[in-house]
C-alpha cells in the first residue's frame, strides 16, 4: 500500500512543471448573482398549494360567491388575511407566459389530471381575495387578483385535452364577473383598469380557451394511446374496465371486453372519422347544429361503440365556448368604455 501511494505521489510532482506536487487549484468563483426564477407557472402554482392548508380551501369553497353584493365574513376575511403568501406566490405564477403542468399523455383514459382541481380552487381563492381587498380600499389589489384570473385561464388553453380549456372557461366566466364587478363600482382606478386590460389581452383570436385545439389533440392521442393498448393481452377487458369502472357491466363494456385486437382497431378508425366531422362542423355556418347533429349519431353508435363512450359532450362544449366568447366580448367593452375616477 505504502508502495502505491509513493507511485502515485511521485507520478503527480512528475506531472507538474517544476517537479514539486501541485494542490488542486479551486476554481474561480462564478460570477454573483441569482439563478433564474422559474418560467414554467405550473412550478410556481405547485409551491402554492403546498402552502395552503385543507382547511383553509374549504372555507373559501363554502363561502366564496361572486355575486354583486357578496362581502367575505369574519371568517372568510381572517382566512383570506392569513393566505396572503399563497395568494402572493398565484399572483407570481399568473404572471408567467405559459405553464406545463406535465400531463402524462401516453396513460390515455388513465392520465391524471390534478392541477384542474387545484386550479379551480386557487381562482375562488383570487376571486375571494379580490372582494377582500375592495372592501379594505385596495381596489388595485383587488384589480391584480382579477387579472390573475385571466393568466391562470391562458395557462390552461395549450393542453390537447378538451376538459381543461372547459376549466379555462369556468375560470375566465369568474374573472369576468369580477371585472364587472369593479366597473360597476366605480372606483377601478386608471391603473386597475390598464392592469385587466392588459389581463384580458392573453385571451385572443377565434379559439382565445383552446377548445377546438384541445379537440384535435384528443384526436390524436386517443388514436395514438389505443393503437398501443389494443395490441397488449386482454386489451379489450382491460380498456372495458378503464371506461366502466371496475365491474365493467354496462352493454358497451361488455361489448369492448369481447373485441379482438383488429376489432379495437377499428373502434379508433371510427373515433378518429367522428373527431374529423367535429373538427370540420366547428367551421360550418351552424356549428351548434353539426355538432348536435355528430352527438346524436355518436349516442346511436354510428362511429362504433367505444366513440359511444368515450366522444365528449360536444354541443355543450362549443355552448360553453361560444358563450365565453360572448362574455369576454362584452366584458372588454365594459371595460374600455369605463372612466376611471379623478386621482
Amino acid at each position: 500500500m505504502r508502495r502505491l501511494i509513493c507511485s502515485l505521489l511521485l507520478a503527480a510532482a512528475a506531472a507538474s512543471p517544476n517537479g514539486a506536487i501541485q494542490a488542486s487549484q479551486p476554481k474561480a468563483p462564478q460570477e454573483a448573482g441569482l439563478p433564474s426564477d422559474p418560467q414554467n407557472a405550473a412550478l410556481v402554482y405547485y409551491r402554492a398549494w403546498i402552502m395552503a392548508t385543507p382547511e383553509a380551501m374549504q372555507t373559501v369553497s363554502d363561502e366564496h360567491k361572486s355575486d354583486a353584493d357578496w362581502r367575505p365574513s369574519d371568517k372568510l376575511t381572517a382566512v383570506l388575511n392569513d393566505s396572503q403568501g399563497i395568494v402572493a406566490t398565484l399572483l407570481r405564477g399568473s404572471r408567467l407566459p405559459s405553464a406545463d403542468f406535465g400531463i402524462t399523455y401516453s396513460d390515455g383514459f388513465s392520465a391524471l389530471l390534478p392541477h384542474l382541481a387545484k386550479m379551480r380552487a386557487s381562482a375562488r381563492l383570487l376571486s375571494a381575495d379580490s372582494r377582500r381587498a375592495f372592501v379594505a380600499g385596495d381596489v388595485d389589489g383587488a384589480a391584480d387578483r382579477v387579472a390573475a384570473l385571466y393568466g391562470m385561464a391562458s395557462h390552461l388553453t395549450g393542453e390537447r385535452l378538451l376538459i381543461s380549456p372547459l376549466v379555462a372557461i369556468a375560470i375566465h366566466s369568474l374573472a369576468c364577473s369580477q371585472t364587472e364587478f369593479l366597473v360597476n363600482s366605480g372606483k377601478l382606478t386608471a391603473q386597475g383598469r390598464q392592469t385587466l386590460l392588459d389581463a384580458m389581452s392573453r385571451l385572443q383570436g377565434d379559439d382565445p380557451f383552446g377548445v377546438r385545439s384541445g379537440i384535435m389533440g384528443e384526436r390524436g392521442f386517443l388514436r395514438t394511446w389505443l393503437a398501443t393498448e389494443a395490441a397488449k393481452p386482454n386489451a379489450g377487458k382491460m380498456l372495458a374496465a378503464l371506461l366502466d369502472g371496475q365491474q365493467g357491466q354496462s352493454p358497451a363494456a361488455r361489448q369492448i371486453a369481447a373485441m379482438s385486437d383488429q376489432q379495437l382497431q377499428q373502434q379508433a378508425t371510427g373515433i378518429e372519422r367522428a373527431y374529423d366531422q367535429i373538427v370540420a362542423a366547428w367551421s360550418a355556418p351552424d356549428p351548434q347544429k353539426e355538432l348536435d347533429a355528430i352527438q346524436s349519431a355518436a349516442t346511436e353508435g354510428k362511429y362504433g361503440v367505444l366513440a359511444q363512450v368515450t366522444l365528449p359532450a360536444l354541443g355543450k362544449a362549443y355552448a360553453s365556448h361560444a358563450k365565453a366568447l360572448q362574455a369576454h366580448a362584452k366584458t372588454l367593452q365594459a371595460l374600455r368604455a369605463y372612466q376611471p375616477p379623478a386621482p
